[in-house]
């Protein structure tokens, strides 16, 4: 495709988890997964065909690049998990900016 057929998504990540990742997803499917360095970080999702997208923003402590479930053994909750709460509707030949902010 062109790039006027395609969109943009610049994502402005502010929280205070150390480790943490974010999962871009369509319709079901990750389509792109970025692991955050420090506590802002501005990301850029290029290339995006036009539709629909959710955000999930995942605190990943023990740093294995996954979110790990409820674990009985050890008796470990679930890593958090943050979604952005909205559609992400991505158009043609735009750019959209969106803040993720997650507080404690």
């Amino acid at each position: 495709k062109r790039d006027e057929d395609l969109g943009v998504l610049n994502l402005k990540v502010s929280t205070k988890m150390d480790s943490w990742f974010v999962e871009l997803m369509r319709k079901g499917d990750i389509i792109s997964t970025f692991y955050g360095q420090s506590q802002k970080e501005i990301l850029r999702f290029d290339q995006l065909i036009p539709g629909n997208y959710t955000l999930n923003i995942v605190g990943d402590e023990n740093k294995n690049n996954k979110w790990d479930p409820f674990d009985p053994i050890l008796y470990d909750g679930p890593e958090k998990r943050f979604e952005y709460g909205k559609l992400v509707k991505i158009k043609a030949n735009w750019e959209h900016e969106i803040d993720f902010i997650i507080s404690p």
